[in-house]
């Protein structure tokens, strides 16, 4: 029975390429698309709250159609705890616009800066490694060990 499937994989090469060929990419679709939904599903689940949090995204129309982004005003973090009450906190982040280089022995690499108000840490368990969280103390500049 074998003898006789290889027989006739070998007689129609051009389909058995052709199916070959089909198995493999749709195979590495399914790879492909199975990895980029287990990072998704990955994503910062190291914070202690991390089941109440949610990113609020704008929906913009243009004339080519609706433009979803990450950047919403400054003030609808502020707003949003008094104006529903099922958000208990929230807070904004801005990216800086200088890109800076760190160093430590041999090895470097490109940062970026981003900024928060002092919301920041009641919302996500970052360690600190020096600073306060206390927004109240005065002492604003914090210095935080990103978690695994």
């Amino acid at each position: 029975m074998l003898r006789n499937f290889l027989r006739n994989k070998l007689k129609d090469r051009q389909f058995t390429w052709l199916n070959i060929a089909g198995l493999s990419i749709a195979l590495t679709g399914v790879l492909l698309i199975y990895l980029w939904v287990a990072d998704e599903r990955n994503t910062d689940k190291f914070h202690a709250n991390n089941d109440q949090l949610y990113q609020v995204m704008s929906h913009i129309k243009l004339p080519d159609g609706i433009h979803t982004g990450e950047y919403t005003p400054y003030m609808l973090s502020r707003a949003l705890p008094t104006a529903l009450p099922d958000i208990s906190d929230a807070t904004c982040l801005l990216q800086g616009f200088i890109e800076d280089a760190l160093s430590a022995g041999e090895k470097h690499a490109k940062i970026t800066r981003y900024f928060a108000d002092y919301h920041f840490f009641n919302l996500f368990s970052f360690p600190l490694i020096a600073g306060n969280k206390d927004p109240e103390n005065g002492q604003r500049q914090l210095i935080t060990k990103s978690s695994p």
